[in-house]
């Protein structure tokens, strides 16, 4: 008697439960659309090569120079230690035809700490060259390589193809450094300038009128001829040497572009390609005999389409680290109480941006909690802080201060625990005074009183 026959069993097409029903996840043509993980089994088939990540180095005595973009190699870091890092671009030393430079990104930290390096900060025995694709590209007419992958540092709530495409329009740094009153900054990012100012690796901001020059001759010339020693618009805040600039961006036009200038070398995704003239600019400036500097701003629209009161948000580096961000925060709050809206900051935000929101948000609320007295909603808690509902509950979630009963979401927040909330949000920063903000929004961004 020979084997039991066996039944050609039917392939199931995976399914995924949503609640009530289970749905197929279908591809184009009707057919099944593969898992993340058969996806990533199938690409790995057809990648006989493996990645530069996955390559031993190659001799030294067998390395090609100048090197080529996307190679692998370790490059000293700051501290003298080496740190894995890729080429993004190569060009001539000054002066020199054979004598390379080459401006690198360190594998897992932010792009603002891209720089140029020569062959000497390279370790010799880590080089990967990448691999040859092709030996003539019909598009470029030139040898194709293989590229690595972006990363995605910095690039949350981005879409990997608009990654690439930022990458690419903004991959090296033109400008290296700029000076602004008695500070000189290295520049972290790519910011869009005129032609004229191409191939100067440094810049000079009149820290008044924020007019940039090629030249500090060129400044002090500009600083003799200037009768205005802040920047435009009216003064609506001033406390302790600190005050608050409201700016017409379609008033003061070339103020706020050059403005916008400034703030893309120290922010990654800022947009100066936008109508100045839709937003208000808030400047903020540290006071003193010579004059009101300027440290910080964040801008607005004026009639904003979502609950957006903040749309950009930038404490210049050097005025860093004395509560000047937290300070911009509390402050657009404080104008969303004037106006009796709840607002919320654009999205996405900065690496930075994100950080300083989120303490400002968990410290805000748990501060509520701690000393409110009685029943308390998410509306009540946004109608004394202006922060959206939404905003209020994503932070409730993400402090675990949420917690499920026979279904029904209740909050649960222990005095200790919020204690160490408050201890992990860290300080305030340099708080905002109500009582001093001279300001009237316009008519149009009035919204109704908080019942």
């Amino acid at each position: 008697m020979g084997p039991p026959s066996k039944k050609k069993q039917k392939k199931t097409v995976p399914s995924f439960k949503t609640g009530k029903e289970n749905v197929v996840i279908k591809a184009e043509g009707g057919k099944a659309a593969p898992l993340p993980g058969e996806a990533k089994v199938q690409a790995g088939k057809q990648a006989l090569q493996p990645s530069p990540e996955e390559r031993d180095p190659i001799p030294w005595a067998e390395v090609e120079l100048p090197l080529m973009p996307h190679t692998l190699m370790q490059c000293r870091w700051r501290d003298g230690t080496m740190r894995a890092a890729r080429i993004i671009e190569r060009r001539p030393l000054l002066g020199t035809t054979d004598q390379w430079e080459y401006y690198i990104h360190y594998r897992g930290v932010d792009r603002r700490m891209d720089c140029w390096k020569t062959i000497d900060d390279f370790d010799k025995d880590s080089i990967v060259p990448p691999r040859l694709l092709d030996e003539m590209d019909p598009k470029t007419k030139q040898p194709k390589y293989e590229e690595i992958e972006s990363e995605d540092d910095g690039h949350h709530g981005f879409s990997p193809q608009k990654i690439r495409a930022h990458e690419a329009a903004t991959k090296v740094k033109n400008i290296e450094q700029i000076e602004l009153g008695r500070y000189t900054m290295d520049v972290w990012y790519f910011s869009p300038l005129p032609p004229e100012y191409a191939g100067h690796k440094k810049l000079y901001f009149c820290e008044y009128d924020l007019t940039y020059f090629v030249s500090r001759e060129e400044l002090m010339r500009h600083l003799q001829k200037i009768r205005v020693q802040h920047p435009p618009g009216m003064e609506i805040y001033r406390n302790n040497g600190v005050s608050m600039w409201e700016v017409d961006g379609d008033e003061s036009n070339v103020f706020c572009r050059n403005l916008c200038s400034l703030a893309k070398m120290f922010l990654d995704h800022k947009s100066v390609d936008c109508c100045i003239n839709d937003f208000m600019f808030y400047v903020m400036t540290e006071v003193d005999e010579r004059g009101a500097h300027v440290c910080g701003y964040f801008s607005k629209e004026k009639n904003p389409q979502r609950k957006n009161n903040l749309s950009c948000i930038l404490c210049i580096p050097a005025y860093q680290r004395r509560g000047y961000g937290k300070f911009l925060v509390s402050f657009s709050y404080e104008l969303s109480k004037i106006e009796r809206k709840a607002g919320t900051p654009e999205k996405p935000l900065s690496d930075m941006g994100q950080v300083t929101y989120e303490s400002h948000w968990a410290r805000a609320i748990c501060g509520i909690l701690k000393n409110h007295e009685g029943p308390l909603s998410v509306k009540n808690i946004s109608d004394m802080t202006m922060f959206t509902e939404s905003d209020i509950v994503d932070t409730l979630k993400r402090l675990d201060l949420i917690r499920y009963s026979k279904g029904q979401p209740v909050l649960s927040a222990p005095v200790d625990v919020l204690d160490e909330h408050l201890r992990k949000a860290g300080s305030s920063g340099l708080p905002v005074d109500p009582r001093k903000i001279v300001w009237t929004p316009h008519p149009s961004q009035v919204g109704q009183p908080a019942k």
